[in-house]
């Protein structure tokens, strides 16, 4: 405590900014030797942050001259970006990639959208430059790198005005020199602009996430530099002299100059301290920080958060995102903070966030004309805070402007009565939904990475931690809590523990069973470590460096590595096989024994240790008990309202002990101690809080409560999440981890699909077909622990015999058959009489590889060994199938376990009651959009590539979608064939597009009939091959929305590139000679529609969050080719008022022999359509560029075609139709689209040239320029 008459010595201190506060923590010594420290809460300023960073400064009263150290966490970066107001990028990379940063993967999140936007990139395509370089996935310098490109490149951006460059090229991870020469060039021909190369931030491969760091480290380089200039200029004038620190996201601090050289790294600067300082409570805790804006979580183990390094901004259900590939604290966020708006849909439905009230206005009960209620509201309403003592602890609150936006909500959901009772109600329904929001953001990172959460202590802190920690540690079964001291402004204290950290990673790929494993690993950490201790000495003066090692391994073909902690010089590699097997069987429930594993990365966590900060023992106080006088009524939402005591958290002294129900409160911060719970606190001043297990009564919640039945949808929607991120953290496949062509989900026990997770459109809807197969095929003799597989298209397989589905019932404790687990996976080879199962010449389905009608995989959890191996040994990739079938095992299990848990929380009736319920509420939202649309009949016909008719009718009434499909062709000899049901699926995703779907269940179908005729293209009777069916299924979803054109349905776009482009090739590995292929759906170019252009390099509509494989992971792992180009079609196409959006292009060199390709487009003959007038797209095609004598084959079907050295693939994707006449595009939007380089001269000149004229002209002009 502050002595008397008594100045500072000297102080430490942390300020930490975020979205709706900046808190501070002071260490301070005084002349006399005592210490105290000092906290405050202040509104941050979001207009100029450095104002709320020096009012916190000054709100404590501290003397500048004093300050001995300074860290600085801020949001000034991700705001930055966020707000788009960085600086002009320009960038370079090499030949034949300029595209990529606007390609990005070629992902779809919002499914049923059919006028999906891809995210805006931070760069413009006419500054995005090429130059001839060429380094393959090995390091080798296939062609040197042409520096006399420079010059001209650095005009053109000093004429555009840039203000810093990015640079990535291919394979600079495992050889940096040509970016670095690059770089070196820049500088010395303009040596003031800022430079950034992607290897200066990341040595691990996949150029698009790579090139996307670069590029967002360049947008913020110069407003961060600016920022920290005239933060230290300010701190000078106030007399400043100690040494100044960032906060990175990596969890450690840096240099400002550290910081100005690579900005990027502190894009979650402030999150990643609180994390760090909570690892200090425990071996394994879990830290939860609750601000004004988010809620986030990470796992701490033995004293350190996990890292991980991929950090996607922007990602959600609607967008990719924007990837940055650094190393940033593990952590997942979601927008649920106490300033979160809670709102009620068009539907009826309550929900909160991710919108959030901010500082200004804030919630409602701040008084500055905020009308929106918030979880904060709710907390005041409810009696969680003390009105008297709101916010940072010195203001009051205005407690009935909480209870009338309360009641905004109450209104809207048809409360009869509207009075505090009224908005009590609400609040607690919004507690409800809040806290199992945050439930789930913690089982994301703890129960599906393989985390027990029973076996942590849960750590809160942020302003709102407290007040819901109680609850969530219930929830998970928890038993310990530990409140740190100053929980408010936690994350700042953290700075002041965090040491200079610089973390080292390098892509370093090599088997562990090589002979020169040990000697590679050992020689590859020693480069790292000399890497590391260089850079702190340019700094420091003898800086005692502290290493740490880690390194990245995963079984022969997986994608996703697990990070295992090595000691210095212990690479034995059993000891590393041990310890790697171990840790993927403790993340995903299994191992592979005997299969090859890999190392894919090395890391090094290097740090100096700049703050030795001792916690100080307080007094004990002689009285053990907290007395106190204060009450208080507070509503506790599951233990009822109730008297609770009234605790000053200020007073709290070592050895007092203390039970609920009771509230502590703390200066900007309140924690509730739920009935049942006791604490005390111990000589650092920390609370220890036993938490009482959740009553019976509390988990039965009443059967017929809405809020109770949306939770158990929420946590449904989270499961099938939960189960198709282990599927692809384990899958051996591209296909699976890196397209995502799967699909995860639940049904009811009668099998009727309850969820979906991500993944594919095309599969997300047809689970429930494979679930009742197998009901009728073994429905009397399903056990617990049995997993059925089937892929017969012809008894609920559905799609083709590649796609694999594997069925888990799920029983509850008193063998109640409650629910199913399921899973979906295309398998890269399953036999037949072509290299991955598919040949546009197979006659029979038996020609698509093996049969599995429902078939018990495993019996009561123990495999069926026989069927397996069968299984296994008819594919021609024996480890990539048997690793895909276990992981997706360990998926279903996944769904299994989670359901029972949820279960177990709320009993079986409550569940099955939620699930009818959900499937009411997807009915009753399809047939409220059913009935907004045409109603009438509707018919359209299409002329086919193979000059077929495929004909539809779709009549929409009130009640119901009608779609008719019964005149339609034979079915096909081919593998072209369409299942009913799959023909059903392709209607579904249709219906949902048009109705706005908000939830994908059985409900949200059953307005939909679909009529076929057998023996049909889609209805085909067996043993009509189905091996690609998919273009057909695409075919069909085109066919159908343009039906719907003609029934003038608003927004349906022009049509697609409409195929899925499956490619297949592949070969043997030139060094191994095992063989090697590649199964690759294409991206191509959308429609454009009413006041939207179409999206560019997207994937069909068949597919959703299916990604294009990484061109660098492609020559990684496959050393026979050579990617020459991946950029935007060139081709005309798609002209109209609003364009069509760019198909690809894609050249692929191979460097050896006995290398084969299968491929077959439709679209390749009639183009894709145009709307309103607008002109229809470009077609599909593959041309083989023969080596040998230079000829150049056009093909749109291939089968097995032997591809020898030297010979190029070269795949071409469509571009989209166009909406609406050319010549009624903005002038304005065609110069900016010459200039991109999207628009070609004899484009301009044939479509496009009479709206530029008409800008000023007359109509003889126009009319003239129209008919040249």
């Amino acid at each position: 405590m502050r002595s008397k008459n008594t100045s500072i010595s000297k102080a430490r201190v942390a300020i930490d900014i975020g979205g709706t506060f900046t808190d501070l923590v002071a260490f301070v010594e005084y002349e006399d030797g005592q210490r105290e420290t000092l906290t405050c809460k202040t509104d941050s300023t979001p207009e100029d942050f450095s104002r709320g960073f020096f009012n916190a400064i000054e709100s404590v009263g501290l003397d500048f001259s004093k300050i001995e150290c300074l860290v600085h966490g801020t949001t000034i970066g991700i705001n930055t970006i966020l707000q788009r107001k960085g600086a002009k990028v320009g960038f370079i990379t090499t030949e034949g990639f300029k595209d990529i940063i606007h390609m990005g993967r070629g992902e779809r999140p919002e499914f049923f959208n059919l006028n999906f936007q891809k995210p805006e990139s931070f760069v413009e395509r006419h500054l995005c430059f090429e130059i001839k370089e060429r380094i393959n996935a090995n390091g080798k310098v296939v062609s040197p790198v042409k520096l006399d490109q420079i010059p001209q490149i650095l005009n053109y951006f000093r004429q555009e005005g840039v203000e810093a460059i990015a640079i990535c090229t291919l394979h600079s991870y495992a050889n940096p020199t040509h970016e670095r020469a690059i770089a070196d060039e820049i500088k010395k021909l303009w040596p003031t602009i800022p430079v950034v190369a992607s290897t200066d931030i990341s040595k691990e491969l996949r150029e698009y996430e790579r090139s996307n760091t670069a590029v967002m480290s360049a947008y913020i380089k110069p407003v961060i530099e600016q920022y920290l200039d005239q933060l230290l200029i300010k701190l000078k004038e106030r007399q400043f002299k100690g040494n100044f620190y960032i906060m990175k996201s990596n969890a450690g601090i840096e240099t400002v100059e550290g910081i100005k050289n690579c900005p990027i790294q502190i894009v979650e600067s402030g999150p990643a301290a609180g994390f760090i300082a909570a690892g200090q409570f425990g071996k394994k805790v879990m830290g939860i920080d609750v601000g004004g804006t988010s809620f986030k979580v990470a796992v701490i183990v033995d004293g350190k958060p996990e890292i991980k390094s991929l950090y996607e901004i922007g990602r959600n259900e609607t967008s990719p995102g924007y990837p940055l590939q650094m190393p940033v604290v593990d952590l997942s966020e979601i927008g649920n903070g106490g300033g979160s708006i809670a709102w009620v849909n068009d539907y009826g439905h309550l929900l909160v966030g991710p919108m959030s009230a901010g500082a200004q206005p804030g919630p409602a009960a701040y008084g500055k004309g905020g009308l929106a209620p918030t979880v904060t509201d709710a907390c005041l309403v409810l009696g969680w805070i003390n009105p008297e003592k709101f916010a940072d602890g010195t203001k009051t609150a205005d407690l009935e402007a909480a209870h009338r936006a309360l009641n905004t909500l109450a209104a809207k959901l048809g409360y009869e009565q509207i009075d505090h009772n009224s908005s009590r109600e609400i609040a607690k329904n919004i507690i409800m939904i809040s806290q199992n929001n945050m439930l789930q953001a913690l089982k994301s990172v703890s129960v599906s990475r393989g985390y027990d959460p029973r076996e942590f202590a849960l750590v809160p802190y942020g302003g709102g931690g407290g007040m819901h920690a109680g609850r969530l540690a219930q929830f998970l079964g928890m038993t310990k809590i530990v409140i740190p001291p100053h929980s408010e402004v936690f994350s700042a204290d953290g700075m002041l523990g965090s040491d200079l950290r610089r973390d080292y990673s390098q892509t370093v790929i090599a088997s562990l069973a090589s002979e020169n494993f040990a000697d590679l690993l050992a020689e590859s950490f020693h480069q790292l470590e000399l890497k590391a201790k260089k850079s702190f000495a340019k700094e420091l003066n003898n800086p005692e460096v502290n290493l740490s090692y880690f390194a990245c391994l995963q079984y022969e073909g997986q994608g996703h590595s697990v990070e295992i902690p090595l000691g210095k010089n212990e690479f034995n590699r059993q000891a590393i096989e041990a310890i790697f097997s171990e840790q993927h069987r403790k993340a995903f429930t299994f191992s592979l024994d005997n299969s090859p594993i890999d190392l894919v990365k090395i890391r090094i966590e290097a740090t100096v240790k700049i703050l030795e900060l001792n916690q100080q023992k307080l007094q004990a106080e002689e009285s053990t008990s907290s007395n106190t006088n204060k009450k208080r009524m507070i509503d506790f939402v599951e233990d009822g309202y109730c008297e609770a005591t009234v605790y000053d958290g200020s007073q709290f002294k070592p050895g007092m002990k203390f039970s609920g129900p009771a509230v502590i409160e703390n200066q900007g911060g309140t924690f509730l101690v739920l009935p049942g719970m006791t604490g005390c606190v111990d000589e650092f001043g920390q609370i220890n809080m036993d938490v009482a297990p959740l009553m019976k009564d509390q988990q039965v919640l009443r059967k017929n409560e809405l809020i109770t039945q949306e939770i158990i949808q929420h946590s449904i929607v989270s499961i099938t999440q939960q189960m198709f991120s282990q599927v692809i953290r384990t899958a051996m496949s591209p296909i699976i981890y890196e397209v995502l062509d799967m699909s995860t989900g639940l049904t009811d026990a009668q099998g009727n699909l309850i969820s979906s997770g991500a993944g594919m459109p095309g599969f997300t809807v047809l689970l429930d077909f494979p679930v009742k197969a197998v009901i009728k095929a073994l429905g009397g003799t399903l056990k617990r622990g049995d997993i059925i597989a089937v892929n017969d298209p012809y008894h609920g397989g559905v799609t083709h015999r590649s796609d694999l589905v594997l069925v888990m019932p799920i029983f509850d404790d008193h063998d109640q058959l409650i629910a199913f687990s399921v899973v979906i996976a295309h398998q890269n080879d399953i036999g037949g009489i072509a290299h991955g199962s598919l040949s546009p010449e197979a006659k029979h389905i038996d020609d698509e590889g093996f049969f599995v009608p429902p078939t018990k995989l495993y019996s009561e959890n123990i495999r069926n060994e026989e069927f397996f191996n069968k299984f296994v040994d008819a594919s021609r990739m024996k480890d990539n199938l048997k690793g895909d079938i276990m992981a997706a095992v360990a998926a279903v299990r996944k769904g299994e376990q989670a359901t029972l848990e949820l279960v177990r929380k709320y009993s079986s009736p409550v569940f099955l009651e939620a699930l009818d319920a959900y499937q009411k509420y997807g009915e009753e939202i399809t047939r409220a959009n059913l009935k907004k649309l045409p109603q009438g009949r509707f018919e359209f016909s299409e002329l086919q590539d193979d000059k077929q008719t495929f004909n539809a009718v779709i009549t929409i009434s009130p009640e119901e979608m009608i779609i008719d499909l019964r005149d339609n062709p034979k079915q096909s000899t081919g593998p072209f064939n369409l299942s009913e049901d799959a023909a059903i699926v392709a209607a579904r995703t249709i219906l949902a597009s048009v109705t706005s779907a908000a939830v994908c269940n059985e409900g949200a179908f059953r307005c939909l009939k679909v009529l076929t005729t057998k023996a049909t293209i889609f209805n085909p009777n067996y043993p009509a091959p189905q091996g690609f069916y998919f273009e057909t299924w695409v075919v069909l979803h085109s066919l159908l929305q343009q039906t719907l054109a003609k029934a003038a349905i608003k927004n349906i776009p022009a049509g697609g590139f409409s195929s899925i482009c499956g490619t297949l090739f592949g070969g043997k590995h030139a060094e191994t000679g095992k063989s090697w292929q590649v199964v690759e759906p294409q991206s191509g170019g959308h429609g454009g529609s009413d006041g939207l252009d179409g999206a560019s390099a997207t994937h069909s509509f068949f597919h959703g969050n299916t990604q294009n494989t990484s061109n660098e992971v492609l020559e990684a792992r496959n050393n026979n080719i050579l990617i020459l180009r991946h950029s935007f079609n060139p081709e005309e196409g798609g002209e109209g008022k609003y364009c069509g959006g760019k198909g690809i292009c894609k050249e692929i060199l191979f460097l050896s022999d006995e290398n084969w390709a299968t491929a077959f487009y439709t679209r390749s003959d009639v183009k894709p359509w145009g709307l309103a007038d607008g002109n229809p797209g470009s077609n599909n095609y593959i041309e083989i560029v023969h080596a040998e004598n230079g000829q150049v084959e056009h093909r749109s079907t291939v089968t097995e075609i032997e591809l020898k050295r030297g010979d190029i693939l070269r795949i071409v994707t469509g571009n989209g139709g166009g909406w609406g006449k050319p010549c009624e595009r903005p002038p304005e939007q065609i110069e900016k689209d010459r200039k991109q380089g999207l628009i070609s001269e004899k484009q301009y000149w044939q479509f496009f040239k009479p709206a530029i004229v008409s800008i000023n002209s007359s109509n003889a002009l126009q009319k003239q320029v129209s008919l040249q």
